[in-house]
């Protein structure tokens, strides 16, 4: 089976016969972005955001506010887990594409568009944002951690940092305080996380520090207003569990059926909502459709009957926390969500929600690829070119880039001389031979294809030993690619999901990072969703 999310960004059309792609569609474009604007935010809701960008308002920030207060506006919504130092590059990413968006939306309707990025501060999965890694020239990458209970069920939001931040900083500070522009942006990231803060506020902090001229919204969930204003939602989708789990098995069938893997598989008898049972702070667990009731999975002892769970969902709302697959349906049930910018993963989310936003009553917004880069600093980008080598090429296996390199320097032992001095002239014998050998014995037919196979492949192997040494004896080359690897795709995966962004502040300034971003984004349609290689 085959990721849904993949299949979208190609433009299959399998893929788009289960989520439509609105955005480049200038109709349906302009259909979604006019619905969106007949919805207004609550009242309690405009309260909540002012109350959270109370010390942080900007000239730009304010007018987003004041837009949906007025009820004229539409908005743009990404979001993601409040990681350390604001986790891997594609946080930042998926800000700079819902900024870019919004302003291109409105630039086309005339109307007020809002960028506003939902904290996931309801997770309980510490692990995914406890550790952040930072390149390093020349060296294994930094790999900084705040300590954490690996059993902890804990919502994220009330993580508390302490003073081993203090020792983070300081290695920051010996990794990267050379670069450029180290003082300045290793100050902000001091300023933001800082012992005493939870890790939520620090990563809001810091990411509307760097997008407050943009005016870029964040929102917390995980508060007392938002709660209350979540719990109705809670109740419907308590009430209706059993339908809902019908219906999202029912999907994840079908999607199975086309060929796509399910990014969020679908436990029979689960409800979408998590329950904390031991307060706000507590432990959460997914709550199980019990007869006259609920259990918690995880917890196979507990019960609390249906008036019980209704009781403490009016009087502590804060007890109760959204499942992957009910978050995005809360965003767009309390905001006039016209687009959700999201990574692969999420849009295979959307892919299965579609029963369950039609269950609700609710029209899903139009899905946007973040945007996708892998910066190419000049120092790589010359070593690339001097080993006539792409940033791509370095994705391969150490073998195929050895054989690639060999390849340019010309040697009766590169790849393609051993080949033709090899292999071809034993096809060539062999072929010269095939005819008599059938004609003594037609049942050979398979035989000789099998030999010119067996030949190719011990040809191949004994190249790709060759090229493989000959690539090592040159240490200096080798050492220049290991570093391009390590910073192009450190552990073998693509830069944007590893490295975090304070080394690559350091190194070329908020504002050309900002802007490099944004050029390369762009703010017209149709909408490009290719991954980009940034050269710098």
């Amino acid at each position: 089976m085959k990721a849904f999310g993949t299949a979208f960004l190609k433009g299959e059309v399998q893929a788009l016969r289960w989520l439509s792609n609105h955005l480049n569609n200038p109709e349906q474009r302009r259909a979604v972005l006019a619905q969106a604007r007949s919805k207004k935010c609550s009242p309690a809701l405009i309260d909540a955001l002012r109350t959270q960008h109370q010390d942080v308002l900007t000239p730009s920030r304010e007018a987003h506010l004041k837009a949906l207060e007025e009820g004229d506006a539409a908005v743009v919504v990404t979001g993601q887990q409040v990681g350390l130092f604001l986790g891997p590059l594609y946080t930042i990413h998926k800000a700079a594409t819902a900024i870019a968006l919004a302003k291109a939306l409105s630039k086309e309707s005339g109307h007020p568009v809002v960028p506003l990025f939902w904290l996931q501060t309801e997770d309980h999965d510490t692990a995914e944002i406890a550790t952040s890694f930072h390149p390093r020239h020349h060296d294994e990458p930094l790999a900084l951690a705040i300590s954490y209970d690996p059993d902890t069920r804990h919502s994220v939001e009330h993580i508390q940092l302490g003073d081993e931040l203090l020792d983070l900083h300081r290695q920051l500070n010996e990794s990267m305080g050379h670069l450029p522009y180290a003082e300045e942006t290793l100050s902000w990231w001091q300023k933001a996380y800082k012992p005493g803060r939870s890790m939520s506020d620090a990563f809001a902090h810091m990411l509307m520090k760097i997008f407050e001229d943009e005016g870029l919204l964040v929102l917390n969930p995980r508060t007392n207003a938002l709660a209350a204003l979540a719990a109705p939602i809670h109740r419907q989708c308590l009430e209706q569990a059993h339908t809902i789990n019908e219906l999202l098995i029912e999907r994840e069938s079908a999607l199975q059926e086309a060929g796509f893997r399910v990014q969020i598989p679908i436990r029979k008898e689960c409800s979408l909502p998590f329950f904390h049972p031991d307060g706000v702070e507590g432990p959460r667990y997914r709550l199980e459709l019990r007869e006259d009731g609920f259990g918690l999975s995880g917890r196979p002892d507990a019960f609390f009957s249906k008036a019980f769970i209704f009781e403490t969902l009016s009087h502590a709302p804060m007890q109760f926390s959204t499942s992957a697959l009910m978050r995005p349906l809360l965003q767009d049930i309390l905001l006039p969500t016209a687009a959700y910018v999201g990574g692969p993963g999420e849009i295979s989310y959307f892919a299965q929600l579609d029963p369950l936003y039609k269950q609700l009553g609710q029209r899903m917004p139009m899905i946007v690829p973040r945007a996708r880069f892998t910066h190419i600093e000049p120092s790589i980008s010359r070593t690339l070119e001097s080993l006539s080598l792409t940033s791509q090429d370095l994705s391969l296996p150490e073998r195929e880039i050895a054989k690639r390199y060999t390849e340019q320097e010309g040697s009766r032992l590169s790849d393609e001389a051993l080949k033709a001095n090899l292999y071809e002239p034993f096809a060539r014998a062999l072929n010269n031979f095939k005819d008599e050998i059938l004609a003594l014995e037609p049942g050979f037919e398979k035989t000789v294809q099998k030999t010119y196979g067996q030949v190719e492949r011990i040809v191949d192997k004994l190249s790709g030993k060759i090229q493989n040494v000959r690539f090592h004896q040159d240490s200096q080359r080798m050492k220049q690619v290991k570093d391009a690897q390590q910073t192009l795709f450190p552990f073998g995966k693509p830069q944007e999901r590893v490295y975090a962004l304070p080394y690559f502040l350091a190194l070329f300034g908020v504002q050309a990072f900002k802007e490099r971003l944004f050029d390369a984004i762009g703010e017209t349609f149709p909408w490009d969703t290719e991954h980009q290689e940034l050269q710098w």
